[in-house]
């Protein structure tokens, strides 16, 4: 690793830096579930700390960090309030209680992590890299493993017992067996399209690395991953993500106002091609995996239905579902219409709110920091993986994607060592021309 000027890795990097690295072996373990939460808990302590001993590491969080707590917070409400409403088991409202800290909780407690420590931007983005390599590396294994023959499923990890969504989520495979009998690859996830939204992470982290090298495996290792899960998501996630990473944090450069005005104008003057165009891009990409598509189209139809027995604050869990819907539970495969169904217009709201927060003051700030940038990638994938996933049974794969929003909505950040920004030796910082 390029060595840092002025100070090594202070404690909170190193164990972000080596969680990251070691993605594959926890995985392997099935301790990955279990990582996430435990890190992210252990770093908020940390934070609890440093402000109780006026640590000079510690940065104080801005509004939009405290948005996200109050927000998170109306969410374990609704929760609550829901599982009262029907009555649900005391043993049942416990259970969805440490999923909400597992799961929800997770948003705030990482963007507060990567707002109040002193963690810096490159630790982050090697340790993304280091990730994306090891999965070029393996990806061949993982598909040679499919078509010898090889089974799916090594194991599933007796941590299965602290609970969780699934056996999925503490489950060791090498790959996945569609209906149809196809392969697909879905590597440390639980399923291949929540491996798109690790992708997004991975590469909007990645690409902040100072050394052009990582950059180019790590990216190679991200494309490979986006290809192997066959999950519309990434491909559609990955390039809008760079795009608005690139455009939105670059929009004071008068060359991005005339490619602007140039493509209103050509927008304008084509327009019935264009909407053609997209009319027929939406049919192939819908068509790609009709069967998934109905499936995801029913779950939000009946969520949407059923949204007016509990309008305000939902039904307190996900129930189950029907042969119509390959018995997915009502409430899933969509952050909103799962907010609406479990949580009412309240969990909507809640999460809505910070969501949209986020988004204005990292596109305010990526004008000028790094670490915007990439928050803003990272927060573009949650925005499109919100519309068909579950963002919260998956925040325990992009959490490092969560402290570097942190990282780009921190407040009067004018110190390297605080701020997300790194000098390297003999270098600018974020000087790619290695």
């Amino acid at each position: 690793m390029v060595s840092q000027t002025g100070s090594e890795k202070t404690p909170e990097e190193h164990l972000i830096f080596w969680a990251i690295g070691l993605t594959y072996v926890f995985y392997a373990l099935g301790a990955l579930y279990v990582v996430a939460p435990v890190i992210g808990w252990s770093l908020l302590l940390l934070v609890c700390w440093r402000f109780a001993s006026a640590d000079e590491r510690f940065h104080a969080p801005g509004i939009g960090i405290w948005v996200w707590w109050i927000a998170t917070f109306a969410i374990l409400v609704a929760l609550v309030i829901g599982h009262f409403d029907y009555g649900l088991s005391r043993s049942q409202l416990i259970k969805s209680i440490i999923g909400w800290a597992k799961g929800w909780a997770m948003f705030p407690v990482f963007v507060t992590v990567g707002a109040c420590l002193s963690i810096r931007l490159q630790v982050l983005a090697r340790a993304a890299n280091i990730v994306s390599v090891q999965t070029l590396v393996l990806a061949p294994f993982l598909v040679a493993a499919a078509y010898i023959g090889i089974p799916p499923e090594i194991w599933v990890s007796p941590l299965s017992a602290v609970g969780g969504p699934g056996p999925e989520f503490f489950a060791f495979r090498l790959y996945g067996i569609t209906p149809d009998g196809s392969f697909r690859w879905a590597f440390f996830a639980p399923w291949a399209p929540g491996a798109g939204m690790a992708a997004v992470t991975l590469l909007a982290l990645g690409m902040m690395d100072t050394d052009r090298r990582w950059v180019m495996f790590g990216a190679l290792g991200v494309l490979a991953m986006a290809v192997l899960v066959k999950s519309r998501l990434a491909l559609l996630g990955l390039p809008i993500a760079v795009v608005a990473g690139y455009t939105l944090c670059n929009m004071r450069l008068p060359m991005l106002h005339f490619f602007g005005a140039v493509a209103v104008l050509t927008i304008g003057l084509l327009w019935g091609p264009i909407i053609e165009t997209l009319l027929e891009a939406k049919e192939a990409f819908e068509n790609y995996r009709s069967n998934s598509t109905e499936v995801r189209s029913t779950l939000q139809a009946i969520a949407g239905y059923r949204y007016s027995e509990a309008p305000i604050w939902g039904h307190g869990i996900q129930d189950s579902g029907t042969h119509i819907v390959a018995f997915m539970p009502i409430g899933s495969h969509h952050t909103w219409y799962g907010l609406l169904f479990v949580k009412g217009m309240v969990g909507v709201v809640a999460f809505a709110v910070p969501m949209v927060l986020s988004l204005v003051l990292l596109i305010v700030r990526g004008q000028t920091s790094h670490a915007a940038k990439a928050g803003l990638m990272v927060l573009t994938g949650m925005w499109i993986y919100s519309f068909g996933e579950n963002l919260e049974v998956l925040a325990y794969l992009f959490w490092i994607g969560l402290i570097v929003m942190g990282l780009g909505m921190r407040r009067n950040a004018k110190d390297p060592a605080l701020s997300g920004e790194v000098v390297l030796e003999d270098e600018l910082p974020y000087n790619h021309s290695r």
